[in-house]
């Protein structure tokens, strides 16, 4: 009898013709720090420890070090009571900061150090999109770049992700020294440190500013920001909205709307974020410090990021799918309509995703080598607002005609 042979009905099962493209949580963290005593079996030494919404773990990093402070002046910032998911890794406390610091650099071959984040994808379930090592990335060992940026920025570009990063805290000029250090657009500088209530004291202490300016960015990702116009989303930049928690700024720091000739200005001119005091503490900024003008926004740079991220990850199922016309149309209108669904969220301006014949030869479709193209152009906030202040004389012909119309009426 033929295999092929049947008898009665049959199910063939048709795969869907489209592709669901999501982006990932851009609101997950990764810090970087010290805690000596902790609880070793639940945060040990060069490992990433995932922290997923419970408060109650955070006690076990105990009360010195910084990871306790990082964590709990994020949750302050982003609404006092919610943690984002939130990667942990913990390096041993050196002899001095410098030595910490070169424990925070770690080694790529043993992972250890900030190589430990290598490991999220079988560790942790999800992928930290913004990191940061409060207390430590504004120092200059030796009047040299700090090594920790230095080392992870090109690998945060392999990860499509970014890092909140200190500068001195002394002087403007030291900030701009610290900037010169590096020109990527994943690295986003703030300078100065903020001041916070010590829980024991009352009294204000200084304190880094890159755990709420992430928990600010947390807030905005998730919830927006009615008083400042911003709607919820990854690419609504974290400029000019109010930080909770802090009570001052570790050195004052002039700003003006209009003025140019403010300390504020002169960092935001050097791509160096800053805090000012405009109805409550706000970041100011919302600059990368690229070398590429293009990328100077961070927003921008998010945006990028998780529209690649989400194409590289969700298109994997047609990887070995068979290379017909269908498959190729269909990818290319899963991917045209997910791009329109961002400009109509507000995340770019416009994008389209299409296929050039000119960059898929014969030959490379012979060897399973397919090319689909796709644009678009991230939404800049309104870094500046300018008004055109005119005076016009033809106004005093309404006054003379006012005053007609009013005398005939009396």
């Amino acid at each position: 009898m033929s295999l092929d042979y049947r008898h009665g009905t049959s199910v063939v099962r048709v795969p869907e013709g489209t592709i669901n493209l999501q982006v990932i949580d851009q609101a997950t963290v990764g810090i970087i720090g010290t805690a000596p005593a902790a609880d070793a079996a639940k945060f040990p030494l060069n490992q990433p420890v995932g922290l997923t919404g419970d408060l109650t773990q955070i006690a076990d990093l105990g009360a010195t070090g910084t990871l306790l402070d990082s964590v709990n002046h994020m949750i302050m910032a982003s609404g006092g009571s919610y943690l984002p998911k939130t990667a942990i890794v913990r390096v041993e406390e050196g002899a001095d900061a410098d030595a910490t610091l070169a424990n925070m650099v770690g080694a790529a071959g043993s992972l250890t150090g900030f190589h430990a984040f290598k490991a999220w994808s079988s560790e942790l379930g999800f992928k930290p999109k913004t990191y940061m090592a409060p207390g430590f990335t504004g120092l200059r060992p030796g009047d040299a770049a700090n090594p920790l940026i230095a080392a992870m920025s090109p690998w945060l570009e392999t990860q499509r992700a970014m890092m909140l990063a200190a500068c001195p805290s002394t002087t403007k000029e030291d900030a701009v020294t610290h900037r010169n250090d590096t020109g990527s657009m994943t690295v986003e500088l703030i300078d100065p440190r903020v001041m916070v209530s010590d829980p024991d004291t009352g009294l204000p202490v200084v304190a880094p500013a890159e755990p709420f300016v992430m928990g600010l960015g947390v807030r905005i990702i998730r919830n927006g920001d009615s008083e400042s116009k911003k709607p919820a989303g990854f690419w609504v930049s974290w400029s000019n909205a109010e930080i909770g928690g802090i009570v001052d700024v570790e050195r004052p720091m002039s700003f003006d709307y209009s003025d140019r000739d403010t300390e504020s200005h002169f960092l935001n001119e050097n791509q160096i974020n800053t805090i000012v005091r405009e109805k409550g503490w706000r970041y100011w900024g919302g600059l990368t410090a690229s070398s590429d003008g293009d990328w100077m926004f961070s927003n921008v740079v998010r945006t990028r990021h998780a529209i690649e991220e989400m194409v590289a990850k969700d298109f994997g199922p047609i990887v070995d799918a068979p290379m017909t016309a269908p498959t190729v149309v269909n990818a290319l209108v899963s991917l045209d309509e997910k791009l329109k669904d961002f400009k109509q969220d507000g995340a770019i301006i416009d994008g389209r995703a299409f296929f050039d014949p000119a960059e898929n030869s014969n030959g490379a479709l012979r060897q399973g080598k397919l090319r689909v193209e796709f644009d678009a152009e991230e939404t800049p906030p309104i870094h500046l607002l300018e008004f055109g202040s005119r005076r016009n004389k033809k106004y005093f012909d309404v006054l003379v005609e006012d005053i007609v119309r009013e005398l005939s009426a009396a």
